[in-house]
């Protein structure tokens, strides 16, 4: 027995107790199906709610990917000239120089995002939005640390990592949140970076949270109406069904504010 619900031990039926069937009984009609309306309600936001994030994971498992994408492709260009340098074609300084030019090139997301390269000690070798800060640790973040030691520090024990920190738009300057992917480059002492903002995410995201919002409470008054409409009917077709058999005493439901919550019908 629990709550007024008997299983059985030797049979997977579930039997009601006459005292939760009298207590279910004695619910309104309008009542229950108000009830499966809110359940029906509640159903609703938690699909709403699990779809929404494993969308919104999605386009940030994407933004990652383009991000290593971007990256690889830059680290490969790196061995490539540090294959030419072992091969003895290249000095190092020269090849150094080639890899900063292309990778200064290396925009990408309709050249709102790009590379930047940094050396083990937290120096800036390559930074195609701001190069102004090549040789130097660049710019604070809010906290006072240097962003270049935050990019250090997410490979301090691996070879890539992401960082998350926030940082103007190029020509811009209100902080947004901002997804950078780091790699070392080991033969040159090197650390490749690719970040992109996310903010656009986030607007992305409560859009469709809001759109399927509003489908949902359609749906839901939709749905009220319905069972108002069902509701009324079934009232209806049980007094009927009352008088039909003779019964001495008919209970109809009426509006609250009238004086009376009941007629009898005798």
């Amino acid at each position: 027995m629990l709550n007024g619900i008997f299983v059985s031990p030797c049979h997977t039926s579930v039997y009601f107790t006459p005292g939760l069937i009298a207590m279910i009984n004695s619910i309104r009609i309008r009542t229950k199906l108000l009830l499966v309306l809110v359940l029906t309600g509640l159903s609703l936001a938690t699909a709403i709610w699990a779809s929404t994030s494993i969308l919104y994971e999605r386009m940030m498992q994407d933004r990652i990917a383009k991000l290593k994408a971007v990256v690889e492709v830059a680290s490969e260009q790196a061995k490539a000239l540090d294959a030419q340098v072992r091969a003895g074609k290249l000095n190092r300084d020269e090849a150094m120089i080639r890899f900063k030019d292309a990778s200064r090139a290396m925009w990408f997301d309709n050249h709102t995002a790009y590379l930047g390269i940094i050396d083990t000690d937290g120096i800036w070798f390559m930074n195609a939005a701001v190069p102004k800060i090549e040789g130097t640790m660049g710019n604070k973040l809010p906290d006072g640390r240097y962003i270049s030691e935050k990019l250090r520090n997410a490979v301090s024990s691996s070879e890539d990592g992401l960082v998350a920190y926030g940082y103007p738009r190029p020509g811009g300057t209100e902080a947004l949140p901002k997804m950078t992917f780091v790699k070392k480059f080991e033969p040159w002492k090197l650390i490749i970076t690719a970040g992109v903002w996310i903010d656009d995410l986030d607007a992305d995201y409560h859009a469709v949270v809001y759109r399927l919002a509003g489908y949902g409470l359609v749906l839901l008054l939709i749905s009220g109406g319905l069972i108002l409409l069902l509701s009324q009917n079934i009232i209806a077709i049980t007094i009927a069904h009352h008088l039909l058999h003779g019964h001495k005493k008919v209970v109809c439901l009426i509006r609250e504010r009238q004086p009376r919550s009941h007629q009898w019908f005798g």
